[in-house]
């Protein structure tokens, strides 16, 4: 026996469909459904039922509704009086809401604990439980709007968890980055990073997308690769303060850093996107890195090493640089923006950091960096080096 409302609501009993034959009765069975366990008032229940102008016969009516519900129920969960009004007293697994809630917090516990596999197929069993939309066919009572919003958007991230990259199989390392370069006439760009064993892979890769195809791509070796660099060198020519920054050129290279473990809603990557792209400046290189964490990371223990991030979805880089002149001419400015595009995603994140990209900005960088590890990592400081010899802005103390 159990009380759905991801769809039609309706009542299950001997593996049947059981739904309420006045209309009004099938309101009130998704309001039960959407609150459950929470006493409900009569005259609440009236004006769910009846926003506009209730009956004279309302207080009847919801007597009559609750009399057709009791009888659909049975033996399963109950509605109870309570007080001046009324209670649908069930377990979890009584109603589809309250289940799919459940299931959707320990796939993300179980997701956070590094077992994606069982998160995968707890996220599968939750959005199974969806027959259509909630109350499908009928309206959502102004009343229980707020819980049938939140339904509907963790229905959406639980579905966009089961999908997206981070979940993916070990032999997918896909990096995402988007580019702005220092050439303001050049449209921001997208690129996909990853790596594949063979020429006959990347080619069956490009056959199967709409990426440029083998006539378009230079094969480098692993040596040659690392020397590459987005900006051009030709910046020179227009702005000697502006020389973009190259493999053996000074210049400033800043960045900022952050583990997610959950997708990012869609207006928090539109506010990026906005960000990375207005307001270029020349000379001045810009990049926000999305690369997916997990994996053999994730099978170590927390507590393993001294790195602690074992358990985020992906990592976010956001980074600035500039040519040899700039940094003193535009450094303050262009660490304004690097720190502004951290701040739109901060919301969204673990406040964890990557210690290999330090942060001076970082107000409590020992708990980014090294979290529940920085108190055992502070004892070996303190055995090993109680001098401080080894020293510098963000060393452990």
């Amino acid at each position: 026996m159990a009380v759905l409302v991801l769809g039609c609501p309706v009542v299950t009993r001997d593996q049947a469909y059981l739904r309420p034959s006045r209309r009004s009765a099938r309101v009130l069975l998704g309001v039960f459904g959407l609150r459950p366990n929470r006493r409900l008032a009569a005259d609440w229940l009236v004006g769910a039922l009846w926003p506009d102008r209730p009956p004279p016969s309302a207080a009847a009516n919801l007597r009559s509704h609750i009399a057709e519900l009791r009888r659909l129920l049975g033996t399963g969960p109950r509605i109870e009086r309570a007080g001046d009004g009324y209670l649908l007293a069930a377990t979890p697994g009584d109603v589809d809401t309250a289940q799919f809630l459940d299931l959707v917090h320990e796939a993300r516990n179980s997701r956070d604990q590094g077992d994606n596999a069982r998160a995968a197929v707890l996220l599968a069993e939750a959005l199974a439980l969806w027959r259509g939309l909630v109350l499908e066919g009928i309206p959502v009572p102004s009343a229980v709007q707020p819980q049938a919003t939140v339904l509907d958007e963790e229905r959406l991230s639980a579905t966009e968890e089961l999908e997206w990259a981070p979940s993916a199989p070990d032999d997918v390392p896909l990096e995402l980055v988007l580019v702005c370069t220092d050439q303001l006439d050049e449209e921001p760009e997208v690129m996909l990073i990853g790596a594949v064993p063979s020429t006959a892979s990347l080619e069956d890769l490009l056959d199967r997308t709409d990426a440029p195809r083998l006539a378009e791509v230079e094969q480098l070796g692993a040596a040659d690769a690392a020397l590459l660099h987005a900006t051009p060198a030709s910046a020179v020519a227009h702005d000697p303060a502006a020389i973009p920054l190259t493999q053996h050129r000074p210049g400033m290279m800043s960045a900022r850093t952050e583990f997610f473990s959950r997708p990012l809603p869609a207006d928090a990557i539109t506010a990026l996107v906005t960000h990375v792209a207005e307001n270029r400046v020349f000379g001045e290189f810009r990049q926000v890195a999305f690369t997916p964490w997990r994996g053999a990371y994730g099978r170590v223990p927390p507590d393993a090493t001294a790195f602690v991030h074992r358990a985020p979805a992906y990592l976010v880089k956001h980074t600035v640089l500039l040519g040899p002149n700039g940094a003193a001419r535009r450094g303050g400015d262009a660490l304004d923006w690097l720190t502004a595009g951290w701040a739109a995603l901060h919301p969204w994140g673990t406040g964890g950091a990557y210690q290999n990209f330090p942060d001076p900005a970082l107000t409590d960088w020992m708990t980014a960096y090294y979290g529940a590890n920085a108190t055992r990592l502070r004892a070996v400081k303190a055995q090993y080096d109680p001098e401080n010899v080894f020293r510098f802005a963000q060393s452990i103390h």
